[in-house]
This record gives structure tokens, C-alpha cells and sequence, in this order.
């Protein structure tokens, strides 16, 4: 009996389709050629196997190499994910441009403002002194009831109204016979006071300031402008307060402590320290007008967005001053005549000058105590003595202020330029 060899069949198109039925028609014709052994094959049947086999090679070849296209594919996502980094890191060095250029229109902004402010001040008072200082080396200090007219008198009608004055010593006399009233009138622009130098009055004092000298109370009152009062709050969010809008600060304080501050007045809000938006909290310094106002802050604690915030009495004698003219304690720079000393070696140039202060293992001397140490340092023998001394009065200060008198006013004098000339707080350090 003749066995037939497989049926030829008809190869699908899809590769897979077609390798499946070539290797099942392949079995078969193994297996028929089992059986037959010596039956001979013809070459039809061969062709039907070499053509389904050459249709599938060719299949095969045109078929893409997905090696390579896998390879390309790897290339392409390695060239994507450098490229996202790339641009990535070009994003952060555009937000770092980005902030350095705002706080350099900041500082820029509030550099302008400082001049603006400074250049007011020179010449609303700098008319005023010059005149004055003119009179007081000419003619000196006019001591009798029936002089001419006084610069407190002078004032009394608009003279001075730009100045700020604080009293310094205000005392009556013992005996009926005319003794002076001084009054210190607080400069605290640093041109203002170098303007003034520049025309050597014989009353002016060695911080800058001018001394006025009165004949009777009535003339030493006129000089006066409104007393204040400053507290010390603690606990204040820098993100929730900006000093620029002065009058909207004040409103929103006087309304959140309306319950015990029904008729107060503020004339300051500030900073205790320079820069503190950099921190998360901060304390800031208020001036009322009225003592019980105060007072009653420090009792009860300032209510700010919410918060109770509490408050002591604010003195500024707690205030470390360090000349960095001379780096000697007890006044600023804006204030110093002295020639120049250099705060790291010693030297006759400024501390900014010195050719040593990037230099760490160059030798540091301080021309006060002579220590082995930059001027500034908190190690310093003479720092420490300075900083117990503040302290001191921190701790031996009355907790309220007192009530309105003649010997405890204090006037409106508050001005923050001289943080930069090495005014600090203890409360900060």
C-alpha cells in the first residue's frame, strides 16, 4: 500500500501564522518519510517544502531587526533624560538669577529710600543748626532772662520744628535766680552729623548731637515734642508684617487690642534687628505716646493675628554700641572722630581694607585688650565686661514705665540706621 505524502497547503501572510504551519508540515513529511523508507520522493513534493520554506526565510528578511530598533530606542530615551536635566539644572540657575536680581532691586530700593530719608533730614535741620551754631560762636551761650531771643523761643515759632529732641536734663532752679534748661537734640543721620562737624559748632556733643540750653521751663517745654514709650514684643511672624506700610500695621494693632486700648496713640513701629524677614520670628519694637498704654501692654501681651505675643518694657541703654572706626565700646561709628583702626590686625586702615581678613591663619590682635582676637569676637575679656553691664540693667529695670514727668520723657528719637555701625540688641545674641 502506497502512503500519500502530506497535503500541500496554502501559507498564511503573518510570519507566526506561517512558521507554525511550516514546522507542523515538516513533521508530517518526516514522519511519511519514516514510513516509506525507500519509496522515492518526486520533485513536485520537494518543491512544495523548499518553496514554503523560501517564503518564510524571505518573510524572516524583510522582518526589522528589533535589536537594533531596541538599541535606538535606549539611545533615544538616554539623549531625552540628559536633556531633561540639562534643562532642568538650567531652570534652577535661572530661579537663582531670578532671586539674586530681586534682592538686588531690594536692596537697591531700600538703599534709595535710606538717602532719600537722610538727605530730608540734612536739610530741614542742617538750616536750622547752622544758624544756631553761627550764634553760639559769635555771641555764646545768653544766659539772662531779658536776652534777645533764645533758639527755644526761635523754635516756639517753627525754627526746629523738624528736629527730634530728647530731654537729657531737666531740672528747676533752687533759688529764684535764672538757671539754664539743656536740652540734647538727638541727630541720628550720619551726614547730618558730619555736616555739622564740618562747621565745628562749640555745642555740639562728641556722639553727634547738639546741646540746647534754655533759660525757664516754659522755653524747654516748647522744644519738647510728644514723649513715647516703647515696648518690646516677642513672637512676631515676619511673613505676617511689613513695616513699609506703617499706617496699616498700627490700624490693624490698635483694632486687634481695642478691648484694652481704646484711646492709644502710636507714633513707631520697627524691627528690633535689621533684616529679620530672613527669619521665621522676629521681635518688634512699638512707641506709644501714653505710659499706661504701654504699661497696659506689658500686662495683658499684644494680640497680633491671633496670636497673644508677649511684651516687655523696651530700653535702649540695653543696646551693645561698638565703633567700628576705632572698635572701641560705649559709641558708633557715624559718632567717632578718632583715626581709623583696623578690627582684625590692628592697623592704622579700615577692617574692610585689611590685606589679612581672608586670611585664617593670619595674626589677629584687638587694640583694646590686646587679645589674640578679632575686635568683634565673643570671647573678648572687654566684650564680656560690656555685655554683663547691659545685662545688668536688664535685670535691675523697672517692669513698667513711669508716669509723665519732666525726668522721664523721652521723645520720638527712634532711628535704626545705626545697626550697620555695630548697634546691637542682647535680646538677639
Amino acid at each position: 500500500m502506497t502512503i500519500p505524502w502530506p497535503q500541500e497547503m496554502t501559507w498564511p501572510t503573518p510570519i507566526q501564522e506561517h512558521a507554525t504551519q511550516l514546522t507542523g508540515y515538516l513533521r508530517n513529511v518526516l514522519l511519511h518519510l519514516d514510513r516509506v523508507k525507500d519509496q522515492p520522493i518526486t520533485s513536485g513534493e520537494m518543491r512544495t517544502v523548499i518553496m514554503a520554506t523560501i517564503d518564510l526565510v524571505g518573510k524572516v528578511t524583510r522582518t526589522p531587526d528589533m535589536t537594533a530598533v531596541h538599541d535606538k530606542i535606549a539611545m533615544i530615551r538616554a539623549d531625552l533624560s540628559q536633556n531633561a536635566n540639562g534643562q532642568t539644572q538650567e531652570i534652577q540657575n535661572i530661579k537663582e538669577e531670578v532671586k539674586n536680581l530681586t534682592a538686588n532691586v531690594q536692596k537697591g530700593t531700600a538703599a534709595s529710600e535710606a538717602a532719600t530719608v537722610a538727605a530730608n533730614e540734612a536739610a530741614e535741620v542742617g538750616k536750622t543748626v547752622a544758624g544756631m551754631a553761627r550764634d553760639i560762636k559769635n555771641n555764646g551761650t545768653r544766659h539772662q532772662t531779658g536776652a534777645p531771643m533764645s533758639y527755644a523761643t526761635a523754635a516756639a515759632q517753627g525754627a526746629l520744628a523738624a528736629g527730634k529732641y530728647n530731654v537729657q536734663n531737666a531740672y528747676t532752679a533752687p533759688s529764684p535766680a535764672p538757671v539754664q534748661r539743656e536740652i540734647i537734640v538727638n541727630i541720628r543721620n550720619a551726614q547730618t552729623i558730619q555736616n555739622l562737624r564740618a562747621m565745628n559748632p562749640p555745642n555740639q556733643l562728641k556722639r553727634g548731637d547738639l546741646s540746647i540750653r534754655t533759660t525757664n521751663n516754659s522755653e524747654m517745654q516748647t522744644l519738647l515734642r510728644t514723649y513715647t514709650y516703647g515696648v518690646l514684643v516677642h513672637g512676631i511672624r515676619t511673613s505676617t508684617i511689613n513695616m513699609e506700610n506703617f499706617e496699616e500695621v498700627r490700624d490693624t494693632i490698635l483694632h486687634e487690642n481695642r478691648a484694652f486700648l481704646p484711646t492709644a496713640d502710636i507714633k513707631y513701629i520697627g524691627w528690633l534687628t535689621r533684616q529679620p524677614p530672613q527669619k521665621a520670628m522676629s521681635s518688634i519694637v512699638i512707641e506709644f505716646t501714653k505710659p499706661e498704654d504701654a504699661n497696659r501692654i506689658i500686662d495683658e501681651n499684644l494680640v497680633w493675628q491671633g496670636e497673644m505675643c508677649p511684651a516687655e518694657r523696651y530700653e535702649r541703654q540695653c543696646r551693645l554700641k561698638q565703633c567700628f572706626q576705632r572698635q572701641k565700646y560705649g559709641h558708633i561709628g557715624t559718632q567717632c572722630k578718632a583715626a581709623k583702626t583696623c578690627g582684625y590686625c590692628a592697623q592704622k586702615h579700615s577692617s574692610w581694607e585689611c590685606p589679612t581678613k581672608t586670611n585664617r591663619e593670619a595674626a589677629r590682635k584687638w587694640v583694646v585688650c590686646h587679645g589674640t582676637h578679632e575686635a568683634w569676637s565673643r570671647e573678648c575679656p572687654t566684650r564680656k565686661e560690656e555685655v554683663a553691664k547691659i545685662k545688668a540693667i536688664l535685670t535691675t529695670r523697672p517692669k513698667y514705665h513711669p508716669a509723665l514727668t519732666a525726668h522721664t520723657m523721652r521723645s520720638t528719637s527712634v532711628d535704626w540706621t545705626e545697626y550697620p555701625s555695630g548697634d546691637q540688641d542682647l535680646r538677639e545674641t
